[in-house]
């Protein structure tokens, strides 16, 4: 019997029967492992300038959360209730396939959440995530001085590199501003009814300088990518990404976007724009209520928007539609709102409403092959 008791009480020994509270300034390259798991963040934790933050696959941290669903995220007086990360060095958060790294709340309640990881200015640019999980995030304002950082992921003038991550229930899974420049690619991004907001999955804004790479994404159950002002001086690619049950597919407000090659399926709007040129190219849009929205300039060329609502809207001068097929939907093909338009050599057949609905433009020209009635209302 006794053979038979020791390796037992071995076993049990070898293993770390107790958590790992973590908190405060990491001053020196350090190691988590999963060995000593999990860790529990009771305060803050910043990762200071020039030192590393290793973390191994299985590992696990767990956050501390506020006490109450929308309670209290401000960080001010060294203090916050909600806990979160500030990286100004570097995060190498390596998982595998078989073996991701969690990053999650501290508690059993579905409506509690913990704050933000945070890459600041100084953060170093090799910084990465591969296989994580990053869930149940909210958001951190920082009272002194700072801003609110919305995403379980906020980069702050930062480059680092995230992929192979999945994120749930969030506020906005990545924020990026002030100049950010992350490569995101192969994430998935998800809400279910435990979510304490509708979701956005990637959210940039304010970066007028710099832009960032953002490929083969999937998006389910909420809102996808929201851009406000963001590398006004070029295009950015946005490309090989899927969108499902998505409010807002892509949400462009001031930023010239290449929007290539997505797959949307019942969202409620795949592409929606403002306020600057973006092109949109051979993407396939399907049961969506709305496929583009325009309030500004674009360019749609080589697109399938089929058995949705409504195909395109415009409001905006000087737009080009071309070589589209806009079939199946339960509204209008195309509808023109006082501008000036090129439409030329699109497939528009079988949709309940107009092929083409025009009002209050003196210039429209457009050769395309319509199935459908077309109603120019010239006022």
């Amino acid at each position: 019997m006794k053979k038979v008791l020791f390796p037992f009480i071995f076993i049990l020994l070898s293993l770390n029967l107790f958590p790992t509270d973590v908190q405060g300034h990491i001053s020196e390259d350090t190691t988590w492992s999963p060995d000593n798991n999990p860790y529990i963040v009771i305060d803050n934790i910043f990762v200071d300038p020039n030192v590393t933050l290793t973390i191994l696959p299985g590992t696990i941290v767990k956050f501390n959360t506020s006490t109450y669903p929308i309670g209290d995220y401000n960080y001010g007086d060294g203090y916050s209730e909600a806990k979160f990360m500030k990286v100004s060095g570097k995060l190498k958060a390596e998982g595998t396939a078989q073996d991701s790294i969690i990053f999650t709340k501290n508690c059993e309640e579905t409506d509690r959440r913990w704050g933000v990881i945070i890459f600041d200015y100084q953060s170093d640019n090799t910084s990465v995530l591969k296989h994580c999980v990053i869930e149940y995030t909210y958001q951190m304002s920082l009272l002194i001085g700072g801003d609110t950082y919305y995403g379980g992921l906020s980069l702050s003038n930062a480059e680092i590199t995230v992929s192979n991550c999945y994120f749930k229930n969030f506020y906005f899974g990545i924020h990026c501003f002030y100049n950010s420049e992350p490569v995101i690619y192969n994430n998935y991004f998800t809400s279910d009814e435990n979510n304490i907001e509708p979701g956005l999955g990637i959210y940039c804004r304010d970066n007028i300088g710099a832009k960032p790479f953002i490929f083969y994404n999937r998006f389910i159950n909420s809102s996808g990518i929201g851009f406000h002002e963001v590398n006004i001086s070029s295009y950015t690619p946005v490309a090989y990404n899927y969108f499902y049950n998505c409010n807002n597919g892509i949400h462009l407000r001031e930023s010239p976007v290449y929007v290539y090659k997505n797959n949307f399926l019942e969202c409620s709007a795949a592409i929606n724009t403002d306020d600057f040129e973006v092109v949109i190219k051979q993407n396939y849009i399907d049961s969506c209520s709305n496929g583009i929205i325009a309030h500004y300039k674009v360019e749609v060329y080589e697109n399938i928007i089929t058995n949705g609502g409504a195909g395109i809207t415009l409001s905006c001068n000087n737009s080009i539609i071309e070589n589209n097929i806009i079939s199946n939907n339960s509204y209008r093909g195309i509808r023109n709102f006082d501008n000036n338009s090129s439409i030329m050599n699109n497939l528009i057949i079988n949709n309940e409403g107009e092929g083409i609905y025009a009002s209050g433009s003196d210039n429209i020209s457009y050769i395309t092959q319509v199935s459908q009635e077309t109603s120019l209302h010239n006022m």
